[in-house]
């Protein structure tokens, strides 16, 4: 996550965090439900694979496939912020860069909630 991340590049990544926050407050949790259809849409052709391999913990399915299930949420980002602001564009160009190793540690919990929901 972007509060893990060390160095120059970490410090300028949470400051410019905080001042969108502070500029839109909430606008994660409204940019995260805007997404959450299109996440699950991408993560069902892994979901599927799950369902057929007998396997009961989605979450550690997931984490075997991490490089993938990482590519498919952060390829509908991708896909959306090409439709953004410049500004928008500009601050996700910078987190972009480390993204993939960020999400792959989101990977457990997000299969974990999906599995809640998904069964």
């Amino acid at each position: 996550s972007v509060s893990q991340r060390g160095g120059l590049k970490g410090i300028g990544l949470r400051t410019g965090l905080t001042m969108l926050k502070a500029a839109k407050p909430g606008i994660i949790e409204r940019g995260t439900a805007r997404l959450l259809p299109d996440f699950l849409q991408a993560i069902e052709p892994l979901h599927a694979q799950f369902r057929s391999s007998g396997e009961k913990d989605f979450a550690a399915f997931l984490q075997q496939r991490a490089p993938a299930a990482s590519a498919a949420f952060l390829d509908v980002a991708d896909r959306k912020v090409a439709d953004a602001s410049p500004t928008f564009k500009s601050y996700y160009a910078k987190f972009r860069d480390g993204a993939e190793a960020d999400v792959q540690k989101m990977i457990p919990g997000l299969g974990r909630l999906i599995g809640r929901y998904l069964g």
